[in-house]
């Protein structure tokens, strides 16, 4: 494929010469050399010039170990300070197909591994989790399939998570929210599944939920999130619920958007807390106020973006019709309070 075709063979060569190539893959490498002036000098390179190789084990002068031996390598601790390896692969628009080969996990110092926009298929291969130094996981933007990929679950490093714009479907798993990951990308896929409790556990900055199908309720363990979510993003997500007083705890929150869901009942008093917000979105759900802690958002939180169209809220500008609205109010009620969200028998 291409003009980089035969470096796969080459890289499998120096990674792992007894295991066969892997085959029709185009691989792009940013090359990390462990370079260490002290070992080159001595220690474990050997000593100079007719020196003595002193605790690192090196050879003297003579070019022989005791004994007549070279000396083996080390194994574990460091490895070979001139070693080279593989610290980074980004095949962005490559336009690249096929599955994901098993071969994948060979490249054991990965850190960064950016494979959007192509036609991958299938799903992430069972040798991920060999992957252990990866930080930076992007397969966004392909044709993936099937179920959450469990095993971004066992990448103990991981901290960039983008697998938007695929296919994967079904439940997402909660342990996912108790992972240190700082960037959380799961939109445009087709998963069903309800936010769990332990959702205010993920330590991210940005979580980025629309275009997916949520059940049940926005969990009031979201205020526990306020020292570390700048974006919350949970746009068409079909969410039907109220949004509970917790939120006012997202301190250092930027961005809310819960747009084009059915949100219902007030914007709760607490937003009155939530200083550092800049860009408000609630346009197209079934909202009939801003309860008490802000008449006019745009004055009361110096906003750059509110956009609350297509409500039942009184007094704003572009909103459904009167009709729409008594409708809204004829439903069964979702009530949020201090012990959670509850929605009537038969909400879904």
């Amino acid at each position: 494929m291409r003009q980089l075709e035969n470096f796969s063979s080459e890289l499998n060569a120096l990674l792992a010469p007894d295991i066969p190539p892997m085959s029709n893959q185009v691989i792009i490498c940013i090359w990390r050399r462990h370079d260490d002036d002290d070992d080159l000098a001595g220690g474990a390179g050997g000593a100079p010039g007719g020196g003595d190789g002193g605790d690192g084990g090196g050879v003297p002068a003579g070019g022989e170990a005791d004994g007549g031996e070279q000396p083996a390598a080390a194994e574990g601790g460091r490895d070979e300070p001139c070693a080279v390896t593989v610290a980074g692969l980004d095949l962005n628009h490559g336009d690249l197909a096929g599955e994901f080969p098993e071969e994948l996990g060979l490249l054991s110092d990965l850190a960064v591994l950016h494979l959007n926009s192509n036609r991958f298929c299938g799903t992430l291969p069972e040798s991920l989790p060999k992957l252990s130094l990866l930080h930076e996981l992007d397969v966004s933007n392909n044709r993936l399939s099937g179920g959450f990929p469990q095993h971004i679950l066992c990448l103990p490093n991981v901290k960039y998570v983008d697998i938007r714009f695929n296919n994967f479907c079904g439940a997402v798993p909660p342990a996912i929210f108790d992972k240190k990951i700082d960037a959380l990308f799961l939109n445009d896929n087709h998963f069903d599944f309800e936010l769990p409790d332990n959702f205010g556990n993920s330590p991210a900055s940005v979580i980025v939920l629309a275009n997916v199908n949520l059940r049940g309720c926005i969990p009031s363990s979201i205020g526990r999130m306020g020292a570390t979510l700048n974006e919350l993003i949970v746009l068409n997500s079909g969410v039907r619920s109220c949004i509970p007083p917790e939120v006012g705890h997202l301190g250092g929150l930027t961005v809310l958007d819960l747009s084009f869901n059915q949100l219902q009942g007030a914007l709760p008093e607490s937003m009155a807390w939530m200083r550092s917000l800049e860009q408000l979105d609630v346009a197209h759900n079934e909202l009939a106020a801003y309860n008490s802690f802000c008449g006019d958002p745009e004055r009361c939180l110096g906003l750059r973006r509110v956009d609350d169209r297509q409500n039942c809220i009184a007094g704003r500008p572009d909103q459904r019709p009167a009709d729409q609205c008594l409708a809204f109010l004829h439903r069964p009620p979702v009530h949020c309070d201090a012990h959670g969200c509850f929605a009537p028998p038969g909400h879904y």
